[in-house]
């Protein structure tokens, strides 16, 4: 049985559905623009929450889904280009928190091990052990003092 959707439509006119079929067209295109806009902000290292603020989105899970349906859509090997440059990003960022870190700013620290975490998630490292596969990474927090001392 036809869902009751369906069924609406087929009671429009051939006009009706026509105009119904071009504004579904218009939106599509208009979401197709705005996960666009969602990837290149995302590749120039943008926050989920900053980009939705920027595209219009509710909040960061929309702009996320977004980023997710645009991701689907492009071919492997762009996406795979994405990734790389996204993990590029991370190593980058991953040696000045270093270099802070190692200056005593404990700040610097806190972010490294969100950033790692980041990049755990990304390669698909942090299965839990009982799972039976892939590689497991612990953060042990370690004091400024003992940190020194190192």
């Amino acid at each position: 049985m036809p869902s009751k959707r369906r069924q609406n439509y087929e009671r429009l006119s051939d006009s009706q559905k026509t105009d119904t079929r071009a504004r579904l067209a218009e939106r599509d295109i208009s979401a197709k623009q705005r996960e666009a806009q969602v990837m290149r902000l995302r590749v120039q290292g943008w926050s989920f929450a900053r980009i939705a603020e920027e595209v219009g989105y509710a909040d960061q899970g929309g702009a996320h889904k977004a980023w997710k349906r645009a991701l689907a859509r492009i071919p492997k090997d762009a996406a795979d280009d994405a990734r790389e440059h996204l993990r590029l990003q991370l190593e980058d960022m991953s040696v000045v928190l270093m270099a802070q870190l190692y200056k005593g700013n404990t700040r610097a620290g806190e972010a490294l091990v969100k950033l790692q975490e980041r990049y755990c998630r990304m390669l698909n490292l942090d299965i839990a052990p009982e799972a039976g596969a892939g590689a497991q990474m612990t953060v042990i927090p370690i004091a400024a003092d003992v940190l020194e001392a190192v």
